[in-house]
């Protein structure tokens, strides 16, 4: 785009032009606003998805992480996701990162689930989550840092074993089997 910038001065009731200057600008386009959102954040627990913090989980579970982030921008966006998981005495137990490998359409949503490990003390487990887009020049959207779920000790079964017996096929004799 071209500005023109004129001057002009008036003397004996006549306007004169006094001065002309012309300059080339070019206007940057403001910078992508990148906007996700995590909508989902679960853990495994019992063999089905549980939005977490969860409460009195046994300590020895294993278990596994997922969260889910959708793309709230007009353009296909890919999306990235990285988790930390501490133990209740602040050991990473856990470290996820990953990029989707397509592309995640407008509104759309992407899962993002990382491998198993256990919860094998008693005590507040913590995650602290990060959702990217833009791969190339990565831009946090949105995060989570907070409980993951509390543990309790096992179960301890206390007694007596009385009687060992082993019954197959129906017979019945003393374990062990002789």
């Amino acid at each position: 785009v071209t500005i023109h910038a004129y001057s002009r001065y008036e003397a004996d009731g006549y306007t004169y032009s006094d001065d002309e200057a012309a300059k080339d600008v070019s206007l940057a386009a403001p910078p992508e606003v990148f906007e996700g959102t995590i909508t989902k954040k679960e853990l495994d627990y019992e063999d089905r998805w549980r939005a977490f913090p969860l409460y009195n989980i046994p300590a020895g579970t294993r278990t596994r992480v997922r969260i889910t982030g959708r793309n709230d921008m007009s353009s296909n966006q890919k999306m990235g996701i990285w988790w930390q998981v501490k133990d209740p005495d602040g050991r990473v137990v856990q470290e996820y990162a990953k990029w989707e490998t397509y592309w995640t359409g407008p509104g759309k949503a992407q899962e993002f689930i990382g491998g198993s490990f256990d919860l094998d003390k008693p005590g507040t487990y913590r995650i602290d989550v990060a959702l990217y887009m833009n791969p190339d020049d990565e831009v946090v959207v949105d995060d989570y840092y907070g409980n993951l779920c509390t543990t309790a000790p096992p179960e301890v079964f206390e007694g007596k074993i009385s009687r060992k017996e082993l019954k197959y096929d129906s017979v019945k004799g003393p374990i062990p089997v002789r």
